[in-house]
């Protein structure tokens, strides 16, 4: 089209400048008129073409330049936290710690009675020492408190002691201890030092902080400049215990502890470390834009949503937890629907809410299951108006999961 309104334009402009006294029967006007008007046409289509061209190419060098650098960006934040070996209790009783159980239905919250024998609570804390008449509320808080972290640090550590010792020594441990005892009295510090020295491991320092990280504490690791505040490896202890007779444990709340041994996946890598699970980075969003978060989450933990089945959530209240499943059905997560197990493991209604322990119970229970029966899990949890979603998977069993 431009080609030919330039040619015709020239032809007439031709004609009216063509001189009255030479005759327009010769090969002379044909080329004048004709001929110049196609070569100037032609040009002008060949010049602006080519500059098109050139900009085409810019174009698509700049976008090709773009998709990469947004591809190695999801590259490297793709890169996961490795579990290297992890424990988690929340009762005495073996079978009940274990992930399946939760799965399977066998675990609900159930009211007990206090050791007082006075008031039944809907909570869940660990074996109570007998009252005796007389005794003060603290004194018995205190004396049951010690006990049950006396016994619950030893069984969390056991799991982790080979994965530890056979660290190699250049490889840095950091041991972070989080405990929350309200009625204690011994020193929390002094009691996880006697049953680390007991186990005869590395010498590391450490210091409780009652106040524990959550999981985008994972994240900032993962951001962490290469060197000593990222290239180690970290053992993560969170207890928490409750008051019962000075204090009366919250209807729906839990006792629990968790222990993770986790490192970054090249310094796993480099370590020549055998990784349980693969934890990837977690993503936070407001609830509102749960559909966004779970696609970032999904991403960054390079997984399908056909994949996933299963579903560890917390601290979701009723409008979240509906937010919450609303995003997984339109983000095409398909939960397990079986007559023995359901994909949603609502871990406030099973376990209890565990406090401090709650972000590292969903992500210990999603690593125990994806380690047992296989196949992408999917963690999640809300704290205030902000969710967090994240991607968990085995590394040594297949990609799709086992059945119960």
């Amino acid at each position: 089209m431009v080609f030919l309104a330039c040619a015709l334009t020239g032809m007439a402009i031709g004609l009216l400048i063509w001189p009255r006294h030479l005759p327009t029967a010769t090969p002379l006007f044909w080329i004048a008129v004709v001929g110049v008007s196609l070569v100037a046409a032609s040009t002008v289509v060949v010049i602006r073409f080519r500059a098109y061209a050139g900009l085409e190419r810019a174009a698509k060098s700049w976008d090709a330049r773009r998709d990469a650098h947004v591809a190695d960006v999801f590259r490297v934040e793709s890169r996961p936290i490795v579990l290297l070996a992890g424990a988690h209790r929340f009762s005495h009783d073996d079978a009940e710690n274990a992930a399946s159980a939760i799965a399977g239905g066998d675990l609900l919250l159930k009211s007990q009675t206090t050791p007082d024998k006075t008031t039944a609570i809907e909570a869940r804390w660990f074996g109570a020492l007998p009252y005796t008449v007389g005794e003060t509320p603290a004194d018995y808080d205190a004396s049951r408190q010690l006990a049950v972290l006396d016994d619950l640090i030893a069984k969390l550590l056991d799991p982790v002691v080979g994965p530890i010792a056979m660290l190699p020594p250049a490889l840095p441990l950091v041991v972070r201890l989080h405990v929350a005892a309200p009625a204690l009295t011994e020193s929390v510090e002094e009691r996880f030092r006697l049953a680390w020295r007991e186990r005869d491991l590395r010498d590391v320092t450490v210091a409780n902080d009652p106040e524990a990280p959550g999981l985008m504490s994972l994240d900032a690791w993962l951001d962490a400049p290469a060197g000593d505040a990222r290239d180690h490896a970290t053992l993560l202890v969170v207890i928490e215990l409750h008051s019962l007779m000075a204090g009366r444990p919250s209807k729906g709340s839990a006792e629990a502890g968790v222990a993770l041994l986790m490192a970054p996946e090249d310094v796993a890598r480099r370590s020549r470390l055998a990784p349980a699970a693969q934890i990837h980075r977690p993503r936070q969003g407001a609830i509102a834009t749960l559909r966004d978060t779970l696609g970032f989450a999904l991403q960054w933990g390079e997984t399908d949503a056909g994949a996933i089945q299963h579903l560890w959530h917390s601290g979701f209240d009723r409008v979240g937890q509906q937010a919450l499943l609303s995003a997984t059905r339109a983000g095409g997560i398909t939960l397990m629907a079986e007559q023995r197990i359901s994909g949603e493991h609502d871990l406030d209604r099973t376990v209890g809410d565990s406090g401090i322990v709650a972000d590292w119970l969903a992500l210990a229970c999603a690593c125990d299951f994806a380690q047992t029966f296989g196949g992408p899990q999917l963690v999640a949890r809300q704290s205030g108006r902000e969710s967090i979603l994240g991607v968990v998977r085995a590394t040594n069993r297949p990609s799709f999961p086992a059945s119960l």
